[in-house]
């Protein structure tokens, strides 16, 4: 059914358009932003009225398109998507309908919803006890904050100062959405549907219906897409030719298929740190399709991804913030080998009653780390950069790749027998 608010008036500047919501925030003066989509593209929205998530509205409004500009914040936004800016002046129809899209929408909305007062309910409540004896009072948001930033990624349920300080410690890729989420979750749907021996083409079928699934859960953000791209090519290759396609192609494949949707991806920090790291992980591993890639399955391993990941991304966080921590990869190694453990925990901690249980390791952990990383980065030292520059950062990656490819070469080498 659908109601009709006002008449349209013509306008030189308004035009008449409409809408369908995606999902809206609070902006920092707790102002509802809402995100829509129209003419085939994201657009931010501001309206004084209240707007229902996957239902389609029609305004009376002005369209502001966004263009790169130096220093601008607008440019994080085209890298997230996001065309450009819509300001309402009038409502003129509101279709109180919900179909099947909206239906999915809502469903999404509802789970986060869930997620997160599933969380809040557990570290906030039913076991405030631990956090607050382990990492002291008042900290249970912290705690509540990394579970929700583990699984659906993201700091805003952080406070400011612990925010801060895993930036200082270089963890903030822990709780960013990554490529880490899309892996994990391939591999547990994997490893799960093989325990009830379904087929190899329904489990990859199913790996790749769980990948949208988590794109839609956490929003189309660029390290997912690029990880859900990388993993649901190899998956495709896999189930047609029967072998998985070689991890650096897949990842210049993503990464060119997410540049044809959206160009302004290349601003994007989160696209560049992503892909950055990965490109190390690719060149420094010995793996020679992607369906061979595991988790850390040691300590050089781990030392080793780490290692690569970090000097991967250095000139681009020294560029951000100026400073580096001299021990971050030291406290990575101390924290990423668990976080894959708590991650499962908290995923078990949303299943009614029994995730009670399941979720008791995960706070005892999570505590554990909120005080470790709030003790530490207040004290850590921090050697200050200077940014690099276009030719400097192409030199840097030109000498650290040349020095990856030639200790592979030495590595590789097999001894001449006598």
């Amino acid at each position: 059914m659908e109601i009709e608010i006002a008449k349209a008036k013509n306008s030189a500047r308004k035009q008449a358009i409409e809408v369908r919501v995606l999902n809206s925030e609070q902006d920092y003066f707790n102002q509802r932003v809402y995100y829509v989509w129209y003419e085939n593209q994201v657009w931010e929205l501001s309206s004084k009225d209240v707007l229902a998530t996957g239902k389609t509205y029609k305004f009376l409004a002005n369209l502001e398109s966004f263009s790169i500009q130096e220093n601008s914040i607008k440019n994080y936004d085209l890298s997230l998507g996001i065309r450009g800016q819509i300001k309402t002046t009038e409502l003129l129809l509101k279709n109180n309908n919900c179909d099947l899209v909206c239906q999915g929408f809502q469903s999404l909305e509802k789970l986060k919803f869930y997620t997160k007062s599933t969380y809040f309910n557990l570290y906030c409540q039913q076991f405030k006890i631990i956090p607050e004896t382990l990492a002291g009072n008042s900290i249970c948001k912290d705690i509540y904050g990394l579970s929700v930033g583990l699984v659906l990624g993201g700091t805003q349920e952080f406070s400011k100062s612990t925010k801060d300080n895993f930036k200082a410690l270089g963890l903030s890729h822990l709780v960013a959405v990554s490529g880490f989420q899309v892996v994990l979750l391939v591999g547990f749907v994997e490893m799960l549907f093989l325990k009830l021996k379904i087929s190899k083409k329904s489990r990859i079928i199913l790996g790749i219906l769980s990948i949208i699934f988590l794109i839609g859960l956490v929003g189309p953000q660029p390290p997912v897409l690029r990880s859900g791209i990388s993993l649901s090519l190899s998956l495709l290759i896999l189930s047609i030719f029967g072998r998985g396609l070689q991890p650096l192609r897949t990842l210049i494949y993503s990464a060119l298929v997410l540049l044809l949707l959206n160009p302004f991806y290349l601003i994007s920090l989160s696209f560049q740190l992503s892909f950055l790291a990965s490109l190390g992980l690719v060149l420094s591993s010995k793996v020679e399709n992607l369906g061979e890639l595991k988790l850390f399955s040691d300590f050089k391993d781990l030392l080793l991804g780490s290692t690569v990941t970090f000097l991967f991304t250095l000139p681009i966080i020294v560029n951000i913030n100026g400073t580096i921590s001299v021990i971050s990869i030291l406290i990575n190694l101390l924290i990423v080998p668990i976080i894959p453990f708590i991650t499962l925990s908290n995923l078990f901690g949303l299943i009614p009653l029994l995730g009670q249980i399941l979720v008791v390791p995960a706070v005892f952990l999570q505590s554990l780390i909120i005080f470790l990383v709030n003790d530490l980065a207040p004290n850590i030292p921090r050697a200050r950069l200077s940014s690099f520059g276009l030719v400097e950062t192409f030199v840097y990656y030109f000498i650290l790749i040349g020095i990856i490819f030639t200790t592979k070469f030495f590595f590789s080498r097999k001894p001449v027998s006598k």
